[in-house]
């Protein structure tokens, strides 16, 4: 086992440590950078759909005041044929 081998040896290991070490890294950035994405992309969807719920709420209330104004006009309409019933 000469000099030349320890050196190379050496070389090898340091250079597996260094480049598993610059891999883990990158990968680590990358995983954060996708991470910081993500959030902004739930940020964008979280308010979406608080408008969609927003616009739901506001439909719904359309759709009650139809409804009781639907109520109103049969009433009317069942009352006033329930006159004219009468009359005749």
């Amino acid at each position: 086992m000469g000099p030349q081998y320890i050196l190379a040896s050496a070389l090898v290991f340091w250079g597996v440590v260094l480049g598993g070490g610059a891999y883990a890294v990158r990968r680590f950035l990358r995983a954060y950078e996708g991470r910081v994405g993500r959030e902004t992309e739930l940020a964008a969807l979280r308010d979406r759909v608080t408008a969609l719920e927003g616009s739901l709420d506001s439909m719904q209330g359309a759709v009650e005041r139809l409804s009781a104004g639907q109520d109103f006009t049969t009433k009317l309409l069942g009352a006033r044929s329930g006159i004219h019933e009468q009359a005749t």
